[in-house]
């Protein structure tokens, strides 16, 4: 699997495009000083072409993304109100198993340590595992198992163990409360 977490996680990119933000300008600046001069020039005008492009693109497209990325910050959000159930029904020493995509926010935002479980490798076993280790939940947005079409698991999951908090969007199971499965087939 390629390491994707510089483009998942913006956090990881500030280090870097802050100060070249910097060299941008100065790129920019080279090409704006002597602009007026020589936009009547045959070579300058391809120059001054891409110059204009550079500085309407840079601006409209800065606002795209940060639009974008305020979008999934609204605190009324699954995210958030999972966020809040967690911390609401645990204590901060409670260790948790959260389930995404592989984003490690859920931890962050709920002040909890813990593990990160992928829904396509979730089962009972790792669960088993993990609460050996320590954990007292899992937590999870249903809609990670709809996009991942892991329904079933998810279903699994909901009957077998515990639930402190389920919502039509996020669930909190207590993983030391499972319940007896039925006689096997």
């Amino acid at each position: 699997m390629p390491a994707v977490g510089n483009q998942v996680h913006e956090y990881y990119q500030l280090p870097f495009t802050i100060p070249a933000t910097v060299f941008v300008g100065k790129a920019l600046h080279r090409y704006v000083q002597g602009w007026r001069f020589h936009a009547s020039h045959p070579k300058m005008s391809g120059v001054a072409l891409l110059l204009a492009l550079c500085l309407v693109a840079l601006p409209v497209l800065s606002f795209l993304r940060v639009s974008n990325f305020m979008k999934g910050e609204k605190r009324q959000s699954a995210l958030f109100l999972l966020a809040s159930a967690v911390q609401e029904h645990s204590s901060a020493q409670d260790l948790v198993v959260t389930v995404s995509d592989g984003d490690p926010v859920y931890l962050y935002l709920s002040h909890r340590k813990g593990w990160h479980g992928f829904v396509n490798n979730l089962s009972v076993e790792f669960l088993k595992q993990k609460a050996d280790l320590g954990a007292r939940y899992l937590v999870g947005e249903k809609e990670t198992f709809e996009r991942n079409d892991q329904e079933r698991n998810l279903a699994f999951l909901l009957s077998y163990y515990k639930g402190v908090v389920e919502t039509d969007a996020y669930f909190v199971l207590d993983i030391h409360s499972p319940r007896p499965l039925g006689p096997k087939n």
